[in-house]
């Protein structure tokens, strides 16, 4: 009987340790938010600061921003899914046994 309870509290612990890691959708998605948002981001904040022109008229980077926006956004919310689905998948398997 110990011997079960010592394994069940092994697996309990090696399950807290590996911790929640985000999928791979999640971080492509990231990274394409940043890329595709931050050269607008970057325009508007120089441009309140003062530094270069005080109206700018970033067309090239808004439709970078526009083109990967809602993409970026799908990713991110599929991969936040993912592995949501996969850690309770993994506590479930545990639990189980």
């Amino acid at each position: 009987m110990n011997n079960v309870r010592e394994n069940q509290m092994n697996t309990t612990t090696e399950v807290a340790q590996q911790g929640f890691r985000l999928s791979k959708l999640f971080w492509i998605g990231l990274g394409l938010f940043v890329v595709g948002v931050a050269p607008l981001l970057l325009i508007i904040l120089f441009a309140s600061l003062g530094f270069g022109d005080p109206n700018p008229n970033p067309v090239g980077p808004a439709l970078l921003a526009v083109a990967t926006f809602w993409p970026s956004i799908g990713l991110i919310m599929t991969g936040w899914r993912t592995s949501k689905r996969h850690r309770r998948k993994s506590e479930n398997s545990t639990n189980a046994s």
